[in-house]
């Protein structure tokens, strides 16, 4: 008689977590400017007044306006200095009806002090990276003015500004070691402060070239812009019916708005979908479970909850209570090293952070532009 061995292999049951599922849509606002110019002004031109040599090249690392980019062939003319290279690549402005002219009808003029230091503190080799271990004094004025009648006076520095880092300073090889050889040498360490000024100079111009480009953006120049984001879903084993028509009706409005004219959506038919959406958003995220995958709203879907939650309050131009929501999300904060996937739910998430938290201190002159 034959014996049968029977092998039975077993195949161990997974069950599948729960998903977090992403519709892309995307929104554009324009930001008003506080002022105007008068509409005589047709003419500018820039000046940077500063007490000591600057090239181009030494400011590169400041970021480029959006508003205001030369023609090449002005920056490339000869004539030019390279303070007035400077001043036309960061100080200038976009509107059309603007041209650059000698006989100007209106000035723009940044002005910058010398730059002198104060001693290290006594603490140095104590002190944490970030730790503020000497300060730098100098003082920055923009204006702009008509034909010597002043529109705008202002400082474009503020004390952190003028606060250098521990990190900050040793970031030169030469001078972290000219400090690290003159411990308890004051008058030595006050050298190499010293020395680190005068070969980054160009820093401290970046820092007032920056802030005078927010400065005349803020006050002058409408300035338009757009965020990429995602109205979150899921799916799994449990009915989720309720939850992903939300997604479809808000996707579906907000792609309308930038739509054919005849089929275009009004802010009014945006602020009715959140307004059935929010409240089912809130009633799922109520019930998460951050420490099981297989939860029915577990930290994926929570994570993508919340963003809904922050482009909600965002479309009601509430930003405080956007970031409220977006610091939720552990993905919505960059780590060095990080690696990112540009569109991934990741990446607009760190992307529409960084938005509202520039954002905000604009929030009385934002608008969503509803048409292209």
């Amino acid at each position: 008689m034959k014996k049968v061995i029977l092998l039975i292999l077993l195949f161990p049951i997974v069950l599948a977590a729960q998903k977090r599922t992403e519709e892309s849509i995307a929104l554009r606002y324009s930001i008003e400017p506080l002022k105007k110019l008068p509409t005589y002004i047709v003419t500018y031109k820039t000046e940077l007044i500063v007490p000591f040599e600057i090239k181009i090249e030494d400011v590169e690392p400041v970021t480029n306006t959006q508003y205001a980019m030369p023609t090449s062939s002005s920056l490339n003319d000869e004539s030019l200095s390279e303070k007035e290279r400077v001043a036309q690549k960061y100080l200038s402005l976009s509107n059309p009806n603007f041209r650059t002219d000698q006989n100007e009808d209106l000035t723009i003029t940044l002005s910058i002090s010398d730059i002198t230091t104060n001693n290290l503190i006594k603490e140095f080799s104590e002190a944490q990276g970030t730790d503020v271990i000497a300060t730098v004094n100098y003082t920055a004025r923009l204006t702009l003015s008509n034909k010597g009648i002043l529109l705008l006076d202002t400082n474009v520095i503020i004390k952190q500004d003028q606060e250098l880092t521990k990190d900050m300073l040793l970031f030169d090889p030469f001078v972290k070691a000219m400090i690290n050889i003159d411990k308890g040498n004051p008058q030595k360490q006050r050298e190499s402060l010293e020395l680190f000024v005068r070969k980054n100079k160009s820093y401290f111009v970046g820092i007032c070239l920056e802030n005078s480009q927010k400065i005349i953006k803020s006050y002058y120049v409408n300035t338009i812009g757009g965020v990429e984001l995602s109205i979150c879903g899921t799916k799994g084993k449990d009915d989720y019916t309720e939850l992903n028509k939300t997604v479809v009706d808000i996707s579906t409005v907000i792609k309308r708005l930038y739509g054919p004219k005849d089929k275009r959506s009004t802010p009014e038919e945006i602020n009715a979908a959140f307004k059935i959406a929010v409240p089912i958003w809130l009633k799922e995220l109520a019930t998460l479970n951050e420490t099981d995958d297989k939860a029915r709203i577990n930290k994926e879907i929570g994570d993508g909850l919340e963003f809904n939650l922050a482009i909600a309050f965002f479309w009601l131009k509430d930003f405080k209570k956007a970031l409220e929501y977006m610091n939720k999300i552990e993905d919505a904060t960059r780590k060095n090293g990080q690696m990112v996937t540009e569109y991934s739910f990741r990446d607009k998430a760190q992307k529409f952070k960084k938005v509202l938290l520039n954002l905000e201190p604009y929030q009385n002159q934002f608008v969503f532009v509803i048409s292209k």
